[in-house]
């Protein structure tokens, strides 16, 4: 007979628990601060939803501070796998945003000036050599849909295409 610990780490493999600890490790081993279990009040449907990590990394590129975050949620399916189709990138593919970039400043020369386009195109210098720039934002190949398939019967659950921003 399986003794209460037992018993509690089966149940806790049967969760996205593991996966979700194992993503928030990957990020505080590569320099992320990561914020676990949040919860927020979804004002839609009138409940209280959860965020499983919220991860955030600040770097200096020149004269500019860059705030990245990250508001992840991991998902556990024990049935089905993810399967990702991807296909080579297309550089001249206009939906197909290579170089995102938001840009809020609290300098009001900043405001007046073209200060986003200065930015953006000192970020795109930096991104091939910023590990973290080009990890986030440096695209390899294209994800046009995924499908998830339970490999033992080999039939699609649901399929869903997008194109990556």
């Amino acid at each position: 007979m399986e003794d209460k610990n037992q018993k509690i780490e089966s149940a806790i493999q049967k969760t996205g628990f593991l996966f979700e600890n194992l993503v928030s490790n990957l990020l505080s081993e590569n320099g992320w601060f990561v914020i676990n279990n949040r919860y927020y009040f979804d004002n839609t449907l009138e409940i209280e939803r959860e965020l499983d990590l919220i991860a955030y990394k600040v770097d200096k590129i020149s004269e500019f501070t860059i705030y990245t975050a990250l508001i992840i949620s991991c998902k556990k399916n024990s049935e089905n796998s993810w399967i990702f189709l991807t296909k080579d990138l297309n550089q001249q593919d206009p939906n197909i945003k290579l170089y995102p970039f938001d840009y809020w400043s609290n300098s009001r020369i900043f405001q007046q000036m073209n200060a986003k386009d200065i930015i953006h195109n000192k970020l795109k210098e930096e991104y091939h050599t910023n590990n973290t720039l080009n990890y986030l934002f440096v695209l390899q190949r294209n994800i046009f849909a995924f499908q998830e398939i339970n490999i033992d019967k080999s039939t699609p659950k649901m399929i869903k295409k997008f194109t990556i921003p």
